[in-house]
C-alpha cells in the first residue's frame, strides 16, 4: 500500500468514526457540536490541499467545488454559532445567506461537468433525464413544497427563504439526474461526488418535510450526520487518484438502454399514478383511484414488457459480437480479434517487461489438397487442424485464422522463451496428408508490433523456401533462446 492510499484510508476511517459519534452522541451537546464542526473545519482544509494541487485541466470544477463547500461549512458554522453561543433562532440569519450562496458554486461545477463528460448532443439522455426528473419534481412537491404553501404564514422574507431552499434542490437534482444519466462509465471520483450531492440533497428532503410539519427543531441526530457524510464524501471525491481526470469526455454509444436505466425510467412513469391512487385513496372519489390503479398496472406490464425485449436483445447482442470476432469455420478468434488482441498483449507486455513473440503458419500445398479432394474435405482438414493445435498448445498463446490456410500465434511470458518448442510441437501435430511451415519472429518494445509481424512472415517464406515442413526463427533477427531458457 502507497503512503498515499494509507493517508486516504486513515481519512475514511477518521470520518466514518466521526459519524458514529454524530448518531451515538447526544443531539445538541458539546462534543456533538465539536465532533461536528471540527470533522467539517478538517475537511475543508484538506479538500483546499488537494485542489491546490490539481492540474490546470481539472482545477475549474474542483476549485469550485470547494467554494460551495467552504461556504456550507461556514454556513454550518454561522449556524451553530446562532443556536449554541448566542442561544438566537438562527433562521433566518446570516447563516442562510451563506446556504444560498453555496447553490450557486455547485449548481456551476455542476454544470461544467456535465459539459466536459458530454460534449455531444444526446436527445435520448435528455429524455430520460427529463422523466426521472419531473418524477423526482412531482415527489417534493407533493410532500414539501404543497405543505410548505399550506401552512398559515405571512409571504414575508422567510417564507420566500424557506420556499428557495426546495427549489434550489431541485435545480441541483436536475443538473445531477443528467450527469448520470448517459454518463459513460462511472469512475471513483464521480461515483463519490455524485453520492455527496445525492445525500446532502436527500438530507435536505427530509429536513424540509420537518419543516412543512413545523417539525424542523426535532431533527435527529443521523440527519445531521447526512449532512457532515455530504461533505466528507466531497472530500473523498477530490482525493480520489481519478479526480484530475473526472472531466474527460464519455466514451460514446452510452444512451443504450440498460435495465438499470429501464427500471428508473419505470419508476419515473409510475410516481404520478402512485402519488395520485395515495391522494384519492380516501377523498371520495374512487373513479380517479381505479384510473391510477390501472395505470400503476399497466405501466408495470409496460416495463416488464420493455425488460423482457432488452434481455432478448442483449443476448443478440452478445451473440453477434461473439460471431464477429470468431471465425466460423475453425472456432478460432478471426483475423479481426488477432488485430484487437496483437495491440493488447504487446501494451500488456511492454507495461510488465515481458518478452513478446509473434508467429505465422501456413498449411503446406493446400490449394493441391484442396483441387484434389474438393471444398468439403479442405473445410473438413481446416478444421482439424485447428482443433489440434489448439489441444497441442498451450492456453496462454493465442492462435487466430488469418486467412485461407495461414494461421498466426502471439505467444508472451513464458511461452515466447519456449517458442520454438510449443511451434514444433504444433507441427508435429498437423494431420497428415499435410504439412505446416512457421515462421516466428520476437517483439522488441521500441519497434512498430507491424515490422515483428513482416518478420514472422519473411521467416515463414524461408521455411517454404527452404523446403516446407519446418520451423523457422526471423533470419534478420536470431534469437539465443537456449541463453533465455537458461
Amino acid at each position: 500500500m502507497t503512503r498515499v492510499a494509507g493517508v486516504r484510508l486513515v481519512g475514511a476511517g477518521l470520518g466514518l468514526l466521526a459519524l458514529a459519534l454524530m448518531v451515538v452522541l447526544t443531539v445538541d451537546s458539546p462534543a456533538w457540536v465539536a465532533v461536528s464542526v471540527g470533522t467539517q473545519l478538517a475537511a475543508v482544509v484538506v479538500f483546499l490541499v488537494v485542489a491546490l494541487r490539481m492540474p490546470r485541466r481539472a482545477r475549474s470544477v474542483w476549485w469550485t467545488l470547494w467554494v460551495y463547500v467552504a461556504l456550507t461549512v461556514s454556513a454550518n458554522v454561522v449556524y451553530d454559532v446562532y443556536q449554541y453561543h448566542l442561544g438566537m433562532d438562527p433562521f433566518p440569519s446570516w447563516a442562510d445567506l451563506l446556504y444560498v450562496a453555496a447553490y450557486v458554486p455547485q449548481i456551476v461545477a455542476l454544470i461544467v461537468l456535465m459539459r466536459q463528460r458530454q460534449r455531444v448532443w444526446d436527445r435520448q439522455a435528455w429524455i430520460d433525464s427529463a422523466v426521472i426528473t419531473v418524477a423526482a419534481v412531482s415527489v417534493a412537491t407533493t410532500f414539501v413544497l404543497v405543505p410548505m404553501l399550506n401552512q398559515p404564514a405571512p409571504a414575508d422574507a422567510s417564507t420566500i427563504l424557506a420556499l428557495a431552499y426546495p427549489v434550489l434542490d431541485l435545480v441541483v437534482l436536475a443538473i445531477l439526474i443528467r450527469l448520470t444519466v448517459g454518463g459513460g462509465r462511472p469512475m471513483a471520483a464521480l461515483v463519490l461526488l455524485t453520492a455527496s450531492v445525492a445525500v446532502t440533497l436527500t438530507a435536505d428532503l427530509v429536513y424540509n418535510g420537518l419543516a412543512a410539519t413545523g417539525s424542523a427543531d426535532q431533527a435527529p441526530g443521523w440527519l445531521e450526520a447526512l449532512y457532515l457524510g455530504g461533505v466528507l464524501l466531497m472530500a473523498g471525491a477530490a482525493t480520489d487518484p481519478q479526480a484530475a481526470t473526472i472531466g474527460q469526455p464519455s466514451p460514446q454509444g452510452t444512451s443504450m438502454m440498460s435495465p438499470p436505466r429501464t427500471l428508473a425510467l419505470g419508476i419515473g412513469a409510475l410516481t404520478a399514478p402512485i402519488l395520485l391512487a395515495v391522494g384519492t385513496r380516501d377523498d371520495g372519489t374512487p373513479q380517479v383511484f381505479v384510473l391510477a390503479l390501472a395505470s400503476i398496472v399497466v405501466n408495470v406490464l409496460v416495463i416488464w414488457r420493455i425488460l423482457l425485449l432488452l434481455s432478448t436483445v442483449q443476448r443478440q447482442s452478445d451473440r453477434l459480437a461473439a460471431l464477429s470476432r470468431t471465425d466460423a469455420l475453425t472456432s478460432l478468434p478471426n483475423r479481426r480479434s488477432w488485430d484487437f488482441e496483437l495491440i493488447r498483449a504487446v501494451a500488456a507486455a511492454n507495461a510488465a517487461g515481458m518478452p513478446l513473440t509473434v508467429a505465422m503458419a501456413d498449411i503446406d500445398h493446400f490449394k493441391d489438397y484442396n483441387d484434389a479432394h474438393g471444398h468439403l474435405a479442405g473445410d473438413a482438414l481446416l478444421e482439424t487442424c485447428a482443433r489440434q493445435w489448439r489441444a497441442e498448445l498451450d492456453p496462454s498463446i493465442f492462435l487466430a485464422r488469418y486467412g485461407g490456410e495461414e494461421f498466426a500465434l502471439i505467444l508472451s511470458g513464458s511461452c515466447s522463451f519456449g517458442a520454438p518448442q510449443y511451434l514444433e510441437g504444433m507441427r508435429r501435430t498437423t494431420p497428415p496428408p499435410v504439412t505446416v511451415s512457421i515462421g516466428y519472429a520476437d517483439h522488441d518494445a521500441p519497434r512498430p508490433i507491424v515490422a515483428t509481424v513482416e518478420e514472422a512472415d519473411r521467416a515463414l517464406y524461408a521455411a517454404k523456401a527452404a523446403g516446407r515442413d519446418r520451423v523457422l526463427g526471423s533470419p534478420t533477427r536470431p534469437t539465443d533462446r537456449t541463453a533465455q531458457l537458461g
